[in-house]
């Protein structure tokens, strides 16, 4: 998969989104001083783009094109055997 283009909105969202220290998806449009509904739109069309149906998905979507780090030593390993593979 090519790495989708992202607006700059939509790159903070993902961010967000992929941060295992944010799971309380309520209070990430606070955090980017932007109203629920935006927040959903954004998310809905990251979805779209990555063509995933949830946030596990999205994460691994992201780390595998470079768009957010891994921080868990099985990922990692994952992500370079597949690199290694291809």
């Amino acid at each position: 998969m090519n790495v989708p283009h992202l607006t700059p909105r939509e790159l903070q969202v993902l961010h967000l989104l992929c941060d295992i220290a944010c799971w309380l998806e309520k209070e990430m449009p606070d955090l980017l001083g932007m109203t629920l509904s935006t927040f959903k739109s954004h998310k809905e069309n990251l979805f779209r783009k990555f063509k995933v149906h949830n946030r596990q998905e999205l994460l691994v979507q992201a780390v595998r094109l470079g768009l957010v780090p891994c921080y868990c030593q099985a990922g990692q390993e994952r992500i370079a055997a597949d690199a290694a593979a291809r």
